[in-house]
């Protein structure tokens, strides 16, 4: 017969713990098969990440001995942890979720969002934002220089900005569980919405690879949207529940 979960407040410390170790090791177990499944289709994957430079991806260089190898690693382990991340939410919220008062049908609704939010995140990044970015610079010339990017260079621009982007794409999802916990409100977050915009901005300007404009507003206003989506989504939920 199988044992039901039992709740946070009949289990001992160490059972807290035994349910914690099984939490990071069925993530980074995840992590790693990831990892691993990407590194196998690494060719093809490599070949992919480079088509947006075009002409100039057979221009890349490398500039130690070591960079092809952390070239390759750096993919694996960065699309590893993109596809492990929604499936490591939950798994953590498996494991917080009887502690915590809430329906049992959003932390599923949730774990959709992350994902489906993380799979847009990486392609907004690589569709539009980076092909922007890369005209962009291609643009700027100056007397008696040419423009070369390194494979390491080019490589850590593109991971940086997915990161970021997948980040501000959860915003919504990190709203709405706050609002559906009940530890925010809608209307203060609609009440604070300058302010909110403010720190969005201050933010992406820190941690956006580039310190042009247009990235800027190219990491800014899907926030705006992202904002105001985990906004509408907790009118909704809150909306429906007083129903």
């Amino acid at each position: 017969m199988k044992n039901k979960k039992k709740h946070p407040d009949t289990m001992t410390i160490w059972e807290h713990i035994v349910a914690l170790k099984r939490v990071v090791i069925k993530s980074i177990f995840l992590f790693l098969l990831s990892a691993g499944t990407v590194h196998y289709f690494r060719e093809s994957i490599i070949s992919f990440l480079l088509q947006p430079l075009g002409d100039s991806s057979p221009n890349l260089q490398f500039l130690s001995p070591l960079d092809p190898l952390f070239f390759i690693l750096k993919i694996d382990f960065t699309l590893g942890l993109l596809i492990s991340i929604p499936f490591i939410f939950f798994f953590i919220w498996d494991y917080v979720s009887p502690a915590v008062p809430i329906h049992k049908w959003v932390p599923y609704v949730a774990f959709s969002f992350v994902s489906a939010f993380t799979f847009l995140a990486a392609a907004y990044s690589y569709l539009l934002v980076t092909p922007i970015v890369l005209n962009f610079m291609n643009s700027i010339t100056i007397p008696g220089t040419t423009t070369a990017f390194t494979a390491m260079g080019y490589l850590s621009f593109l991971i940086s900005t997915t990161l970021v982007l997948v980040l501000v794409f959860q915003l919504p999802v990190f709203i709405f569980i706050l609002c559906a916990l009940g530890i925010i409100h809608p209307s203060e977050i609609k009440n604070k919405r300058p302010y909110i915009y403010l720190i969005l901005i201050i933010f992406s300007a820190i941690i956006t690879p580039t310190t042009d404009v247009i990235t800027l507003a190219l990491v800014c206003l899907p926030g705006i949207v992202a904002v105001e989506l985990g906004l509408l989504a907790s009118k909704l939920f809150l909306k429906r529940k007083t129903v």
